[in-house]
């Protein structure tokens, strides 16, 4: 596409008019190859909400199997004693 627009702006028979629309349009094709080379904001912030929930999930799963992060821990810091559970 790019090279059709390079093309023609480049050719002599272009009218004013028609340099002017094809200007614009490379001018457009550029920000597009931009925006899509680097994450926007809301791409950051829907990572951030996915990760969230994840943990959230994560927090809910053991909450339904009567465990916690730091009581697994606990358990693990205290090799060869027994735990009543």
């Amino acid at each position: 596409m790019r090279e059709i627009l390079e093309a023609r702006i480049r050719d002599p028979r272009t009218s004013t008019r028609d340099l002017a629309s094809l200007v614009n349009s490379l001018a457009k094709l550029d920000e597009k190859q931009e925006a899509a080379e680097w994450p926007s904001i809301l791409d950051h912030r829907i990572l951030e909400q996915l990760s969230e929930r994840a943990r959230l999930c994560q927090l809910e799963r053991n909450q339904l199997a009567g465990t916690s992060g730091a009581i697994e821990n606990e358990r693990e810091v205290a090799p060869g004693k027994q735990v009543d559970s």
